[in-house]
């Protein structure tokens, strides 16, 4: 059984990876679904949701 590995792998491998380096103060990607405003604040708003009532532990 042969392995094929394409040239992305290749670079990954060997340590070329290409840093994304910005002026801003927030997070960046490359990702189109990570850069969507929308989709993000809907991920986090999902993701971060408590399971259980909003009461302190001492109620």
């Amino acid at each position: 059984m042969e392995v094929k590995v394409g040239a992305g792998e290749r670079e990954y491998f060997n340590g070329a990876i290409r840093k994304v380096e910005t002026e801003s103060s927030v997070l960046v990607s490359s990702s189109k679904y990570l850069n969507n405003a929308d989709l993000r604040h809907l991920i986090s708003q999902e993701m971060l949701r408590r399971n259980g009532a909003d009461l302190p532990n001492t109620a």
